[in-house]
């Protein structure tokens, strides 16, 4: 069979760079503090869709590829690929620090909003109906597309959710 599976694989069968590629996606453009633990807690969310919801981590059969890669975004690459590695290691070991969680959402916020407001207002916030489980930021956003889903310049968020 070709591309990723369709039934969820046991953390174990899934492709480093697979998860990587789904990491490094989502999470090239921001920077700053605790950026690590974002790409980490991604990855297991993602690890967690794949085992209790049965998704496959790419668009039917086709595995995540990498977008283009710009040298300033090298570390971004790091990023992601250390954290897939170690959340499959983890997740193999019964490890799974987001208790669980299935989603994550980045979410622009308003610059003039101190870091405490920012989470308190993400705490009250749900996705998918699930409840936030750990914000993570802020970051910068160093990416200027029109096509992303959060706005330029302002300091993004990353929620995780879940139960």
């Amino acid at each position: 069979m070709s591309g990723f599976p369709t039934a969820a694989p046991a953390a174990g069968e899934v492709s480093p760079e697979a998860l990587a590629a789904v990491l490094f996606n989502e999470q090239r453009a921001l920077e700053g503090p605790g950026v690590e633990d974002a790409y980490l807690w991604m990855a297991h969310a993602a690890l967690n869709r794949i085992s209790k919801l049965k998704k496959p981590l790419g668009h039917g059969d086709a595995p995540p590829k990498l977008g283009r890669i710009w040298p300033n975004e090298q570390a971004a690459l790091e990023r992601a690929r250390s954290a897939a590695v170690q959340a499959i290691e983890e997740q193999k070991r019964g490890k799974d620090p987001t208790g669980g969680a299935l989603y994550w959402q980045h979410v622009s916020v308003d610059p003039r909003w101190s870091p405490e407001f920012a989470r308190d207002y993400l705490g009250t916030q749900k996705y998918q109906g699930y409840p936030l489980k750990r914000p993570f930021g802020p970051f910068e956003n160093r990416n200027h597309s029109k096509k992303q889903q959060v706005t330029p310049g302002e300091p993004v968020y990353l929620g995780i959710y879940g139960k």
